[in-house]
């Protein structure tokens, strides 16, 4: 079994970054998968991206997808003006509001190609997550991710984006990653790469990895008039206590590491 983790895209394939993780043996194996391997270019569509993604699924055993975008427009009646309850948890630089309604208007493309393929999974049998219930079902199941928030629960700096991240930098945050949750890699990841299997490290426990636990931000997803809305997000967490499988010490000196590699950047 395995975890595929999506950080998507919707304008360009190649800014997609797709991280495949098992557990195995006590180890921790990524496999990150291009696009253009699979003959995908230009600016996605869904039709195309859901077949891509279900027949990743389908060959490394997947049964849960996570996904870097909105699954979901705003309930009416969640108490926020222009969030999802989600959104509003994890301070998310985007917030899809009701039907249509997105804030900064330029990310309205990624929010409605998102959803839409949330949609299409779960035509295809990967329903949204409605509960923590649901996540050790052993089900066929999508749900959202968002990695800057991600490597927050981990007591970890965020990277940077991808604009403004250097290959010095990117080595640096990937190995201090690994320093935190050690992984076998099959290369250097790319920042988009990178970004998925830092998310992706929430689908771990359902694996069963004992250093990670997960927790879900946000409310269930509902139907409402012919359309999803609000949603989870997952998020890892290190699991620090019974055995202290992750001490404390080591989360310092990863954050540490981070800091001095920004404090060098602005130099």
């Amino acid at each position: 079994m395995s975890i595929l983790s999506v950080d998507l895209a919707s304008n360009r394939y190649r800014d997609i970054g797709v991280a495949i993780l098992e557990f195995r043996d006590g180890s921790v194996l990524i496999e990150f998968v291009e696009a253009s391997a699979y003959g995908l270019k230009g600016r996605p569509c869904v039709e195309d991206a859901t077949s891509w993604l279900i027949d990743l699924a389908s060959a490394h055993e997947a049964d849960v997808i996570l996904i870097d975008g909105p699954q979901g427009w705003k309930d009416p009646a969640n108490g926020f003006e222009h969030a999802r309850r989600c959104e509003r948890e994890l301070a998310t630089p985007g917030k899809t509001g009701l039907p249509g309604c997105v804030k900064p208007g330029s990310w309205t493309r990624m929010a409605r190609f998102s959803i839409e393929l949330f949609d299409a999974l779960g035509a295809h049998g990967f329903s949204r997550v409605k509960s923590s219930d649901d996540l050790v079902s052993g089900r066929k199941l999508a749900i959202e991710s968002f990695p800057t928030s991600a490597w927050r629960t981990l007591g970890l700096k965020p990277l940077p984006g991808k604009s403004r991240t250097s290959a010095a930098q990117l080595t640096t945050w990937t190995t201090t990653l690994l320093e935190l949750v050690p992984c076998t890699l099959t290369r250097l990841p790319t920042h988009d790469e990178l970004q998925a299997l830092l998310a992706g490290l929430a689908g771990l426990p359902l694996l069963g990895h004992p250093g990670l636990v997960f927790r879900l931000f946000g409310s269930r997803p509902t139907e409402l008039m012919g359309t999803w809305r609000e949603g989870f997000i997952i998020n890892p967490l290190i699991r620090i206590s019974e055995g202290m499988l992750c001490p404390e010490e080591k989360i310092q000196k990863a954050i540490a590491a981070i800091q001095q590699a920004s404090k060098q950047r602005s130099l």
